[in-house]
């Protein structure tokens, strides 16, 4: 009896048996939070050494981990910083993009706007809707928006588009921007092409070569105020005195063979869309233009790329500002942002 009761085997000896101990517990950042009364964010915000958080607090925190045998694991960091990278992506609402009744869809300035709209829409995680105008009574527009669950609309009306532009059209249900210098009524937060600053870029790279033998002719077909914008900053601008640039600032009327010839210009500045007379060939060669566009195959000074791709950004950009902030209808104070001009050497 003693013998086979000395060789039994209690259950509480069997459960200590080395080979049924459980292995030790990988310490985890919640085990970390909870020693250090913090959240498990704001530790694992401090063990990827976030700038958020206060250096006092990395140190304890790091000095805790480090005490508990924490090892981050490469596999789930990598696999969080991707979905936090890509949080940009998720679904945000629903976006529409309204063209002006007179835009000429086949004008490559407007196709660079409405690629920039589209790709910052996506990149921000909005959906995209586009209408024409001139194609929709603007009541069924309306209501195609409101049955899309659109919340927020883009309206581009450059000036190159159209000049006089009303849209008759009730804002009152959607957050609204307009892109361009075309759209006159109603008043809209607007994203605009710099056209004062563009001038002066041009005049401060001209001026070297040519002096003050520098005249302007611009499109008079464009928005009124685009059209001022340019003047006012070529007559502020330009090397000659005021009275004498303003003679400058020439348009397809005005333009004519002797007062290049009686002026002695030597360089121009053309806006963009605007086409010259063939005779200006013989007085004026194109090396000795700027362009306020791509001149595409054609040899000139320079030219001024009006970044329309960065103008439909910044216009879902302020969008979305707007959408935050729960604004909608027509706002009683605009914002206006203006696109900057960048110069390029052809």
């Amino acid at each position: 009896m003693s013998k086979s009761k000395s060789n039994s085997t209690s259950p509480q000896q069997l459960h200590r048996s080395p080979k049924s101990e459980p292995a030790s517990k990988m310490p985890s950042m919640r085990d970390i939070a909870s020693v250090l009364g913090l959240s498990v964010a704001t530790v694992s915000r401090a063990l990827r050494d976030d700038p958020a958080v206060q250096k006092e607090t990395k140190d304890l925190i790091r000095k805790e981990a480090e005490s508990q045998g924490y090892r981050r694991n490469a596999f789930v960091g990598s696999f969080m910083a991707a979905i936090r990278n890509s949080s940009t992506s998720h679904f945000k609402g629903n976006l529409g993009l309204l063209w002006g009744k007179q835009a000429d869809m086949s004008d490559h300035r407007l196709s660079q706007i409405r690629a920039g709209v589209t790709d910052r829409a996506e990149e921000l995680g909005y959906s995209l809707s586009e209408f024409d105008l001139g194609s929709y009574k603007t009541q069924s527009v309306a209501r195609i928006l409101y049955s899309r669950g659109i919340s927020g609309v883009v309206v581009a009306v450059p000036s190159f588009a159209s000049g006089n532009v009303h849209l008759r059209f009730d804002f009152s249900s959607f957050s609204c921007v307009a892109i361009g210098w075309g759209l006159f009524q109603p008043m809209l937060h607007t994203v605009r092409f710099d056209y004062f600053q563009a001038v002066r870029l041009a005049l401060h790279h001209a001026r070297h070569t040519f002096g003050g033998s520098i005249a302007a002719v611009w499109d008079e077909t464009t928005d009124l105020r685009s059209h001022r914008a340019a003047q006012a900053s070529f007559v502020i601008h330009h090397p000659d005195v005021p009275a004498q640039a303003h003679k400058l600032f020439l348009n397809s009327k005005t333009l004519a063979r002797k007062v290049i010839r009686s002026h002695r210009i030597k360089c121009l500045l053309v806006s963009a869309g605007m086409t010259l007379p063939a005779w200006v060939a013989d007085e004026i060669p194109d090396a000795q233009i700027v362009r306020f566009e791509h001149p595409g195959k054609r040899d000139c000074f320079g030219w001024v790329d009006t970044q329309n791709t960065l103008l439909g950004k910044w216009g879902v950009d302020l969008l979305a500002s707007k959408l935050s902030l729960h604004e909608r209808g027509i706002p009683e104070s605009c914002q206006v942002m203006l696109v900057p001009p960048k110069w390029r050497k052809s």
